[in-house]
Parts: structure tokens; sequence; C-alpha cells
């Protein structure tokens, strides 16, 4: 869940118009784990106090049962997929039964943060596709013992209204106490994905903005970056009291690092340091980890995840000493096609264009090798060299990995729909079981 989904939107959606449980939360009330070494991303316990968390005010205990032969699912190990509301397409044969079957986990990327701490919005991009209701029951139906997700993302958010609810207890309890509403309303879904990372400061003009809306003066970079990292972990805390009331466990993605030292001079790329690992996963039942796009659209070309590249990633976790119980690792299951110069680099003023399995399985590219995996494609087209790197055909060779990096770690797909069949066939394949 990258920056690539904004891309394929108005594709995808041009394409569309054309054409839950009870469950025994994994790790609640279990001691917490230790959190990782002191370092720059580790901040004060709180920051500007807390407010008082109204729990009775909220739904309580509204998983639809699950069938007594069901038993007692652990997340652990758990691995599955993402589906966005834009890859649904109500007019074309549907895959959530099978996905379903063959899947333990189907996560689906409904919902949206509006411009409001307490505006929730259903369907964002595909507004007339299928209802989460929809999708929520009919995974039910095939697999009543399989975990079924609902994810929540800010990546329309405005970054002002982010900083209120982290920033400002009483915003922050309104975003709470919306998301439990919402989620009250889906008693099929076992649980939630909080996403929230594009409405996160990356740079010194958003932590300006940040500081401006919080009201904070005199501060150093380091000193506001310690304090939205506090308030981000406190957002978590708080929302899984809220989903564990409602006996809903909650994941949390996270964006990832290969240490724990900020540049402070760039002040660029803060993002994935305002994530406590550590703290996190004292509160939510899973840590999921978005290990992708390690070329992106505007780099130059390369595989978008390789081995090298998760062993890092893991390495780090580690140090925080998670239990791989309680992570999941993201592998990509798509792939981007880079517009090249005559030195081979990305042209200058481009970004490469998001393809899909069955993108390329209609247009008979001709293979000009691989690594990890991940399948690399050449072509031409009006005199104009092209890259393609697709790392859906790595996803069981990285999931195999990463299952012996990280014992007892999930894998999760992004991203399946039933506008790209050959997608979902690959994850079936390497994630089924």
């Amino acid at each position: 869940m990258r920056a690539w989904r904004n891309l394929v939107l108005a594709a995808a959606l041009a394409v569309l118009v054309g054409a839950g449980v009870w469950l025994s939360v994994a790790g609640t009330g279990a001691p917490a784990p230790p959190s990782g070494p002191a370092s720059s991303v580790s901040s004060p316990a709180t920051a500007g106090g807390t407010p008082k968390v109204d729990l009775q005010a909220l739904p309580s205990a509204v998983r639809a049962p699950r069938p007594a032969d069901c038993g007692h699912p652990s997340l652990a190990g758990a691995s599955g997929a993402w589906l966005p509301d834009w890859l649904d397409a109500p007019s074309r044969p549907s895959l959530i039964a099978d996905q379903a079957i063959r899947l333990r986990l189907l996560d689906f990327f409904w919902l949206g943060l509006g411009a409001a701490p307490d505006s929730i919005v259903r369907q964002p991009r595909n507004p007339a596709g299928s209802s989460l209701e929809t999708v929520l029951a009919e995974a039910a139906a095939a697999n009543p013992c399989g975990w079924r997700f609902i994810t929540i993302s800010d990546d329309q958010t405005p970054m002002s209204v982010m900083a209120r609810i982290l920033t400002d207890p009483t915003a922050r309890w309104r975003n709470v106490a919306a998301i439990a509403a919402v989620m009250a309303s889906y008693p099929q879904a076992d649980g939630l994905t909080l996403d929230y990372e594009y409405a996160l400061p990356n740079n010194r003009k958003d932590l300006d903005l940040y500081a401006s809306v919080a009201h904070w003066h005199g501060l150093t970079t380091r000193e506001e970056v310690g304090l939205i990292t506090a308030d981000y972990t406190e957002f978590v805390r708080e929302l899984a009291l809220a989903m564990h009331r409602q006996q809903a466990a909650l994941r949390v993605a996270v964006r990832i690092r290969t240490t724990d030292e900020i540049n402070y001079q760039d002040q660029s790329d803060l993002v994935p340091f305002l994530y406590d690992y550590g703290e996190l996963a004292r509160y939510a039942d899973q840590i999921v980890l978005m290990a992708v796009d390690f070329h992106w659209t505007t780099s130059d070309p390369g595989p978008i995840v390789t081995l090298s590249d998760l062993r890092s990633v893991l390495t780090e976790v580690q140090t925080y000493h998670i239990p791989g119980s309680r992570l999941a690792v993201e592998s990509a299951i798509y792939g981007y096609d880079w517009t090249l110069n005559r030195a081979g680099h990305r042209l200058a003023g481009t970004q490469a264009a998001t393809v899909t399995a069955t993108d390329i399985a209609g247009r008979g590219w001709v293979k000009a090798g691989n690594q990890d995996g991940e399948t690399y494609y050449q072509y031409t087209a009006a005199g104009q060299s092209h890259a393609v790197w697709f790392a859906g055909t790595g996803l069981a060779y990285q999931a195999a990995h990463v299952r012996q990096l990280c014992a007892g770690c999930a894998v999760m797909a992004w991203a399946t729909g039933n506008t790209d069949p050959a997608g979902s066939a690959l994850i079936l394949q390497a994630l089924s079981g």
C-alpha cells in the first residue's frame, strides 16, 4: 500500500464504470513485548496529556458469533491479501468466495478518513462498486472460519486534519469514536487495519504545518518528531481499546526502515521514523510491515522487492523483540513500467505506470531476466524504450523467505480483485493453505 495506488485510480475507475465474527483476539491482555533499543524514534510517553477515554460510550461485543467448529484462530501466520474497492467490478464474476476458502485472511480496503476527525467515507474510490456488507457477507458465507478485516486509509485526508487528530486529544478521540461506530455496523468483520501514512509529516514543511496546528513554539526537529511519534502511539492505544471492546482485532500498517537514526540535516522521508514499532506492538494485535517499493515510480528501474531488502527490514524490526506471531509482511503483486532514456535510466519528467498480472498477460512482452523471483521485461513503443519489473512472480519466493527469516510471520499480498484475475491466481498459488 504505497503511492502507486493513486496512479491507478483513474484508470481503474474508468474500467469499473465501463464494464464480522467474534474471535479471541490474539495477544489481548498478554504481557507486552519489550520495546526496541533506545533511539531517535523513542519519544516521551505522552504529549499534552491523555484524554479521558470514555469506553462506555462506545459499542461493545458486536461481532457476529463464530461457528463452534472454527476453534480459536490466531493471526500468527495467517497470510492473505488486500482487496481494494477500486479493483472490484460488480459486473464481473466475483473471486471472493475462492479467495476466502483458500486464504486465511482477507482485508477489504474499503474505508477512508475524510476531511474531519469524525468523517469516515465508505468506498471512497469506487462508490458504485459492491458494498462492504456484500463483500463481507460473501467471504463469511464461503469460509465462516476465515479472518475478515477492514482497512481504513488516510490517502485522501488533508494533512492539517491528521495533525489535529494526533496532537489534539479531543480530535483524536473523535476519530477513534467515529471508527468504532463504523466498525460496529459491520459485525461480520473480525477486525480493523489502520493505514495512516499519507497525512503524516515527511519533511520540514510538513513539520511546520504540524507545529502550527499544535501551537508548538521553539521545538527542535528531534523534539517535534518525538512528540508526533508519541501521539501516534497514543492514538493506536486508544483505538485498540475501542476495537477490543468490540472483541475485534487491530492491525497497524507501518512504513519500514532499516535504521533508527534519522538524518536530521536532510529532514526528509520522516514518516518511517514516526512508528515506534515496539510501543505499537504493545497495543495492536499485529504490525503489518509495508516492505515494498524499494524501486518506485520515480526511481530508476529495478526489482520492487528483493531478498536483501526483506532481510534488512526484518533485521531492524527484530531489534524490537516483537514475536513473529504479531507481525505480517506486505508483499507486492503488481509491477512498474518505466520509460527509459538512452542511458537506461528513468526518463526525466516521467513516472512509471502500474501494471497488473492481467495487464502483462495481454501485452506479449518478452522476458529479459529475473531476480529473486521477480520478472523483468523490455520492450519498445513509439520509439521509446521501456523496462518493466513485475513483483507478482516473486510472491512465493518472498513468502518462503519471510517464513524462514521471521517464524510465525504472516504475508499479505497487495492487492487483488476481480479486475485482475491473473494476479489473484498468483496469490492463491503462493499463499493458500
